[in-house]
């Protein structure tokens, strides 16, 4: 996939949509390490550093029958713009969005941000610029 974005990047012109399919990478149940949700990673990296081109990460659960799998993708190459990141769930297509929060926060919420905590104190790694485009 890295080969195929640097390739894509210098490519004259660019590709228009890059569409990468995963499946299972926001499936609660897998390994602590996925190679799905690392190359949801890089492809969020890679939408950086290659501006004229979009590209979509989709998400499909891991035992979806074949013919559904093609029709999501399908209705994936023709769906909004704007939504790069979709995850198909068990409860249906999820995409990120930005809602305004309450100005008190839930139990929830609470026990969401002592978890995130946690992660951070067992060593949580950050990388940039993956594709060496960016500093």
């Amino acid at each position: 996939l890295l080969h195929f974005l640097q390739g894509a990047q210098q490519a004259a012109p660019a590709p228009k949509l890059v569409l990468v399919v995963t499946r299972g990478a926001h499936d609660h149940a897998r390994p602590a390490f996925d190679a799905g949700a690392a190359v949801w990673g890089l492809v969020r990296s890679a939408r950086i550093e290659m501006p004229r081109t979009t590209i979509k990460a989709v998400d499909l659960p891991v035992g979806q029958e074949a013919g559904a799998a093609a029709k999501a993708v399908a209705d994936e190459l023709v769906g909004p713009e704007g939504e790069v990141e979709v995850a198909h769930l068990a409860k249906g297509r999820c995409v990120p969005s930005v809602v305004e929060a309450p100005a008190t926060a839930t139990r929830l919420q609470r026990e969401d941000a002592m978890i995130d905590k946690g992660v951070l104190e067992r060593g949580l790694q950050v990388i940039t610029g993956g594709l060496g485009g960016l500093g």
